[in-house]
Order: structure tokens, then C-alpha cells, then sequence
């Protein structure tokens, strides 16, 4: 490869590299998981805070990219849809700030300065009267023309008014004072090869005490910016000044969104016993795992505290809606579900009416029962129809049969629930219910189908005296069925049983309906053995 000849680099940047810097960097390389490394790293952040100047409680560091992904990481955290954002536009990269700032969703209100003058702090006061805002940018040191800003007025202009700043000190930084606590501001940004006199590849930044304490959503889609330049959207430490430990809402939503961090929940355990000196790495491990336990439990409570105080906040808009469906007559799923459930619930005579009408309850998939579903099912099965409580019901011995698979509950959104299916379960075998464990499915073969039908035919009580009439139309109706499903023609035969007005034979390969011969399959040995069970039913 050829080698560049030294040149003298007398631009804003990339400026020339000193030697030393070039000799630190042959150092031998570290692993990013070293504990030197690490070490090597607490040294920079520190640093970095004192050359930026940084006020107590700041979080300083540098992120892996150039001036513009530092620019984005102020940009990305501290902006969300609808930020009210003021951008100070006095050169190339003042334009860019206000650029990403809008492709964040702020709104953005533009000071556009003539370029190579600086901006007047009135016409940042006049933007403020205008309009207000919740952000403030500007760039100290305009790389495109040459000119500094008043920093230290516009951000004081913006605080007086609660609006946080951010502050491109891309050139400046090691070049022209810079001093975030003096200013006041609330992110600054730089980069490291030119006032800094260091190779291109990292941009160092600082974050107040107050940008650390302002959350964004949960989720945000990918910006334009964060897929063009490559420029990671940097989230903020989780840990706050002394001042947000007394916000507990707050608190409350940091914890929540980092035990759902990708990032924490998916941490690598590293290499070797050692982690650090007098520190083993099982010793780190047991403590990560004992953390990410109690962060997984708090979400659970937060997310129930926060669904009882949704519920109570949503009351005035759900009695709204309930309103305006009964005035148009309207009812969905679930207002009918309730009606039935309110219907059978509070009415004994309409329970002993079902219950005398539903002798046999059979129910798939009962794992994404939901509990009005499974309240109006115990209360029909019920033993005794003046019990309105379906959790004290005890079931009928024989009338309730459920099936289902725990792993196989995927519908929580429309209410079903995993542990209403454990609930009846349990019941049911209390009841004296045999639990079997089903090992292999055969569903939708027809023989299979028919044979689980015959097996349970026996296990069917025999029906009231009174239903005679009806039985004959029934058996009338299978010897249709059979008739329907067996055709052809045979003779030999040797069992017959009697079936209301016709017959049915059954031999070793023929079956014969009535005085009609026909070929006798397995499918039709299967389902003229189900009929012949069904017979001994009656």
C-alpha cells in the first residue's frame, strides 16, 4: 500500500495527529470485555467531563462515530413527536441541526442568521415570545463560516424559559473555551480530530443532570439520519441526581423500560473466574440474575397498579360509550357475553332450565377460555341450581368434560386466560374428574372421530323416559347416516342389532342396513361400531 506524505493540516479539521497520540496508539490491543479496559474507560469519561467542564451529576462519554452521531445522540434523546424546538441556524451545520430535529418529529421553529455574522440573543427572545419551546440548538463554533455564538446567553435565554439545549461544539472543543456548567447547557457534543488533535472515529458528549431525567417513548421507528450517517441513537444512563429520586413515576418508568432493554436482558456473562481484582465473575453473574428477578417482579406490580389506575381514568369515557350503545341498540361480543352471564347468574330459574337442558357440556381448546365463558360453564354444570357463585360450584359428576393445552394459550388480548383453565381443572378433579394427558393428536381423521365418539357413548348417562319419541327420530336419522356413508353390496354376516324401524347386521367384511347389502370397510366397521354403542345407549 502506499504511503500518504505528511502534510499540514491548517483547516478546521481534521487537524494533525501529535506523536505521542500516534505512540499511545500502538499500544497492545484489549478486548472490550478486559477489566484494564474498562479502567481505561472510567479515565476517559472522566476526562471528557473535565474537558467539556462539565457541571455535577453530567454523564460524559464518547460514542463510536463522528461529529454527527454525537449530534444525533443529543438529537434522539432528548426530542420525541411534537418536541417544540427552536434551532439557531447560522451556517451549514446549524441547518443540519435543525434538519435532524424535524426528521425526530419536533416541530421546529427556525433563527436563521446571516451567515458569517453571529447570532443576536434578541432574535432568539423573539422566537421564545412567539412561541415557546421545550428545546433550544445551536452551534458554538460554526465550522462553515468561522463564527461563535453567544453561547452562554442563548442558553440562559432558553433555561429561563424551561426550554434544555443542546450545543454543537464540534470545533471548538480544545480549540475556544468551553465550559457546559457555565453555560448551562444541557447536551454539547464535539468531535476528536480537530481541536483535539486526535484521529476521526469517536464524538465526544456530555449530558446534564437534567437530560438524564427526561424519558423518551418506549419504541421509536428508525430515523432517516440513524440509517444514512450510521449514527446510533445513544440511550442516556438510567441512574439520576438526587433531585429525580423523588420522582417516583419517573423512577418507576426507568426501571420498567430497562428490564425490558434487550441489551440488559440479554447481557454476556464473558470469559475466566476473574472479573475484576477481589471480584469473581460468578459473583457478578449471581448479582445480575438476582437484579434482572426483582426488575421482572416490579414490572409485573407496576403494570398491575397501572392497569387498576388506567381503568379508574378511562370510567368517564367507558360510561360515555356505554351510553351511546344503548341509545342506538348496538351490542358487541362481550355485551353479550355479559347479558348471558348476568342472564344465568342472576336467575335460578333460568339455571335449572339450562341445566336440565345441557346434561353433557363438552369444550375444546379451553385454554383460551375466558373467565365470563368460564363462569357461565361451571354455573350450568353446576350440581345445584340455587348456587349463584361459579367458584363455589361443584360440577355434576359426568357432565363437564374440558380439553386443552396450557402451552397453546396465545389469546391474552381477548381477555383469555391460562390460569382460568387451571382453575376449573383442579376443580373438576376435586369433583372426583379423572385428569388424562393426552400424547398424540388425530385430529380430523374420521375413523379416529368416530371411535372417540363410541368410547364415550358409554360413559353418557342413559336420557329420561320421556325422550322416547325423540330417540326413535334419531335413530331413524342415523340408519340415514349409514345408508349415506356405505355404499355397495354383500351378503355374509354374522351380529345383528336391532335399530327403531330398520336393522343393522354386521358380518366380518359385509354390513347389511335393513334388507340392503353393502361393503363393509374399516372406516365402516369404526362407524358402524360407534352406531351399535349409540343403540346400547338407548
Amino acid at each position: 500500500m502506499p504511503r500518504a506524505a505528511e502534510r499540514l493540516l491548517l483547516g478546521p479539521g481534521p487537524s494533525p495527529v501529535a506523536p505521542r497520540v500516534m505512540r499511545a496508539m500502538a499500544a497492545p490491543v484489549l478486548s472490550h470485555l478486559d477489566p484494564d479496559m474498562m479502567a481505561i474507560l472510567d479515565d476517559i469519561r472522566a476526562r471528557l467531563a473535565s474537558t467539556f467542564k462539565a457541571p455535577d451529576g453530567s454523564f460524559s462519554f464518547a460514542v463510536s462515530g463522528t461529529g454527527t452521531a454525537g449530534m444525533e445522540a443529543a438529537v434522539a434523546n432528548l426530542t420525541r413527536p411534537g418536541t417544540r424546538a427552536v434551532a439557531v441556524v447560522s451556517g451549514y451545520f446549524g441547518d443540519r441541526l435543525a434538519q435532524m430535529l424535524e426528521r425526530y418529529g419536533a416541530s421546529v421553529t427556525r433563527v436563521d442568521v446571516e451567515w458569517g455574522r453571529a447570532c443576536d440573543p434578541a432574535q432568539l427572545l423573539t422566537a421564545l415570545r412567539g412561541g415557546g419551546a421545550d428545546l433550544v440548538t445551536m452551534v458554538h463554533a460554526e465550522t462553515s463560516t468561522g463564527v461563535i455564538n453567544p453561547v452562554a446567553e442563548l442558553c440562559a435565554l432558553a433555561s429561563a424559559r424551561g426550554a434544555m439545549t443542546i450545543v454543537d461544539a464540534v470545533t471548538s472543543l480544545g480549540a475556544h473555551p468551553v465550559d457546559a456548567a457555565a453555560w448551562g447547557a444541557d447536551a454539547v457534543y464535539s468531535c476528536t480530530q480537530k481541536g483535539l488533535g486526535a484521529p476521526s472515529g469517536l464524538a465526544p458528549i456530555t449530558f446534564s443532570a437534567r437530560a438524564r431525567g427526561f424519558r423518551l417513548p418506549p419504541s421509536r421507528e428508525a430515523s432517516a439520519f440513524a440509517q444514512g450517517f450510521g449514527g446510533p441513537a445513544v440511550a442516556l444512563a438510567e441512574a439520576g441526581s438526587a433531585e429525580e429520586q423523588n420522582t417516583y413515576d419517573g423512577w418507576e418508568a426507568r426501571l420498567v423500560d430497562l428490564s425490558r432493554d434487550r441489551n440488559f436482558s440479554r447481557v454476556r456473562h464473558g470469559r475466566g473466574p476473574g472479573y475484576k481484582q477481589g471480584v469473581t465473575r460468578q459473583r457478578v453473574i449471581d448479582a445480575y440474575d438476582a437484579l434482572k428477578a426483582r426488575l421482572d417482579q416490579f414490572r409485573l406490580n407496576a403494570d398491575a397498579d397501572l392497569s387498576a389506575a388506567l381503568q379508574q381514568e378511562m370510567s368517564g369515557a367507558i360510561a360515555q360509550y356505554e351510553a351511546l350503545k344503548a341509545r342506538t341498540g348496538a351490542l358487541d361480543f362481550l355485551d353479550l357475553l355479559l347479558k348471558a352471564r348476568d342472564l344465568v347468574r342472576g336467575n335460578a330459574e333460568v339455571r335449572r332450565g339450562f341445566q336440565a337442558r345441557f346434561t353433557h357440556i363438552f369444550v375444546d381448546e379451553f385454554q383460551d377460555t375466558d373467565p365470563l365463558q368460564a363462569e357461565i360453564l361451571l354455573l350450568l354444570a353446576s350440581e345445584d341450581p340455587g348456587e349463584d357463585d361459579w367458584r363455589k360450584v361443584v360440577p355434576v359428576s359426568g357432565r363437564l368434560f374440558i380439553v386443552g393445552d396450557p402451552k397453546q394459550s396465545i389469546y391474552r388480548f381477548r381477555r383469555a386466560d391460562v390460569g382460568i383453565y387451571r382453575d376449573v381443572g383442579e376443580r373438576l378433579v376435586k369433583a372426583g374428574a379423572t385428569s388424562v394427558k393426552l400424547t398424540t393428536s388425530f385430529r380430523s381423521v374420521p375413523q379416529i372421530q368416530a371411535c372417540v365418539n363410541a368410547a364415550f357413548a358409554p360413559v353418557i348417562d342413559r336420557v329420561d323416559q320421556h325422550r322416547d319419541a325423540e330417540r326413535v327420530g334419531k335413530k331413524d336419522e342415523l340408519l340415514t347416516l349409514v345408508r349415506a356413508h356405505l355404499p355397495g353390496a354383500g351378503e355374509e354376516r354374522n351380529r345383528l342389532f336391532p335399530l327403531g324401524a330398520g336393522r343393522l347386521e354386521l358380518a366380518h367384511d359385509r354390513v347389511q342396513v335393513g334388507g340392503d347389502h353393502v361393503e363393509y370397510s374399516t372406516r365402516a366397521r369404526i362407524l358402524a361400531r360407534g352406531i351399535a354403542l349409540l343403540h346400547d345407549l338407548y
